[in-house]
């Protein structure tokens, strides 16, 4: 049996639904913020990445965590689908599966490994920071390594050597593809409970004017903060929003809604997909050429031009 190589962390099932004709088979247009590339073309072939949730486990297929998410997707699936047709949050075990899969597209997309990827880096180099503050700290971190059982050469972990190498900053700490994935299904199973409790409603679009983008969940602040503070998904005063269809968008919060389904003017729809494609990675996804988007000075636009250059999300 073929293992699956080109690995979606956007489901095409849910890049079907921005197209016209909400079908896997129809046609959407794919819109690149870094080259500024528009080209129109099928749900199948956007969104992925080779062997991007391939593992390497003895005894254990190449595809299994692939194959797992598939299961997942296709469960999914079925209660996206009966939320966009009823408009309506689902309840009890749907609603655990929801909540689920909006937990799994906040951490599984190339914007959240690289989140992983960060965080190991960051804490890492910290924690050498602190071993390293003198000699016999360092020493006293060899020893404990060498407990458990690795193997250290003497000259290149000596503390001289450690201690001109970070001053150089030119090092990173990285983990293999097998930490990575693991991480990010511990993530999600953490951020889901997390999910559950705020306020859910649905902003209706009666045109289909959403959009997606490679990075679909995203939160933001809804009160001004400081400039270097950065939102966070269990922080109070932030918004989640997650497009489920060209009609349907979803929104989370801590305060309660006056309803539960709401519809929205066009400057809402494009302050919406503004958010969408500030928040996004690099890639943008729509049923027309030509969406709205709300500009930072409040203006309905219809061209792409302005938002094609090199991505800088805003946090």
């Amino acid at each position: 049996m073929p293992v699956a190589r080109a690995h979606h962390f956007v489901p095409q099932f849910l890049l079907a639904g921005f197209t016209p004709l909400g079908s896997k088979e129809d046609f959407l247009w794919a819109f690149d913020r870094k080259t500024g590339k528009q080209w129109h073309t099928k749900p199948a072939n956007v969104a992925h990445r080779k062997d991007f949730y391939r593992v390497d486990v003895p005894g254990v297929p190449p595809d299994v965590v692939e194959s797992g998410l598939s299961k997942m997707e296709s469960h999914s699936s079925n209660v996206i689908r009966e939320i966009i047709r009823t408009k309506t949050i689902p309840r009890g075990d749907d609603y655990v599966t929801f909540m689920n899969f909006t937990a799994l597209m906040s951490v599984r997309v190339p914007s959240g490994r690289d989140m992983i990827n960060q965080g190991v880096d960051f804490i890492s180099k910290q924690h050498l920071k602190a071993a390293l503050s003198t000699p016999e700290s360092w020493a006293a971190e060899l020893h404990e390594a060498r407990t458990a059982g690795v193997d250290i050469d003497e000259d290149a972990a000596s503390y001289e050597t450690i201690k001109e190498c970070l001053g150089k900053g030119r090092y990173t700490f990285a983990v293999d593809q097998n930490w990575r994935i693991k991480t990010m299904l511990e993530l999600m199973g953490k951020l889901a409970p997390c999910f559950a409790p705020r306020e859910w409603c649905l902003a209706i679009s009666s045109s289909g004017g959403f959009i997606c983008s490679d990075r679909p969940v995203t939160v933001r602040f809804t009160r001004r903060k400081a400039a270097m503070d950065s939102p966070g998904l269990m922080r109070e005063d932030t918004e989640i929003s997650f497009p489920l269809s060209r009609h349907v968008l979803l929104i989370g919060s801590w305060e309660p809604f006056k309803s539960h389904t709401i519809a929205l003017t066009r400057k809402n729809i494009a302050l919406y997909n503004g958010i969408t494609a500030r928040h996004c990675e690099r890639f943008l996804f729509s049923s027309t050429k030509d969406f709205c988007w709300l500009d930072k000075d409040g203006k309905v636009r219809y061209d792409f031009d302005p938002l094609a250059r090199p991505v800088q999300r805003e946090e």
